[in-house]
């Protein structure tokens, strides 16, 4: 994950990203593979 894919998503930094990643996700690691979803509404 980017500083520019955070912020998209409304954080401050990739490391805020991942903190609040880690309170739904404990045992992601930072190699761990995950899916981005891009929705764009009309």
């Amino acid at each position: 994950m980017s500083e520019k894919q955070a912020r998209n998503d409304g954080f401050g930094s990739l490391t805020e990203l991942q903190e609040a990643l880690d309170t739904h996700y404990p045992g992601l690691g930072d190699d761990d593979e995950v899916d981005l979803v891009e929705f764009q509404l009309r």
